[in-house]
């Protein structure tokens, strides 16, 4: 890092927040689609509610990874690291209006929707290029040899996770028979 870079911009009460924020959005992530498996076969307007749900923590999670990385990547350049987090700030604003507007979470839109989240994917790669770009030695930067293959894994993951989203697996195998049949949302009593 620069030389002027303070060692603790803000002290560890700022880590702390930052970094409860950050688990806090990858525990609502989690909740909100297992929400939307488990709670989807009631009805289709249940099932509507929870995709919408579950694409609201889609960004969340999204958004977490994003403000997470780059909050730390360019903790020692602040006009980077503002400009950074207020795109991608942007961008989650944009993705959340987006879950409220009728109709969004139906077949025909899904087009939208996954060039929505592509996009948003896609323009992490532009902080990433950048921060390795601010290191003296590059690729060859020990920060940077650290760091870069588990920024390249965490891509991974997210295309792992976006080709099952897209390719609706294992539902699609077995459609209509996927769901659980003991779950809360088929039983007569809900």
């Amino acid at each position: 890092y620069p030389k002027s870079c303070k060692e603790f911009q803000g002290g560890y009460y700022i880590i702390w927040t930052w970094t409860n924020f950050f688990v806090f959005f990858f525990q609502l992530t989690m909740v909100l689609s297992s929400f939307y498996h488990t709670f989807s076969c009631h009805s289709p307007k249940v099932s509507e509610n929870c995709l919408s749900l579950d694409l609201l923590g889609i960004t969340m999670g999204l958004l977490a990874t994003y403000l997470s990385g780059i909050y730390y990547a360019f903790w020692c350049t602040p006009f980077w690291r503002d400009f950074y987090l207020s795109t991608v700030g942007g961008l989650f604003i944009i993705a959340t209006l987006a879950q409220f507007i009728p109709g969004f979470g139906d077949e025909k839109n899904e087009k939208k929707r996954l060039g929505l989240f592509t996009f948003w994917a896609i323009y992490g790669i532009i902080p990433t290029i950048h921060w390795v770009t601010l290191h003296p030695e590059n690729i060859g930067d020990p920060l940077v040899t650290a760091m870069l293959p588990r920024i390249i894994f965490m891509y991974f993951i997210c295309g792992v996770a976006f080709f099952f989203y897209v390719t609706k697996l294992p539902e699609s195998f077995l459609p209509g028979k996927s769901k659980p049949q003991a779950c809360f949302a088929c039983s007569p009593g809900f």
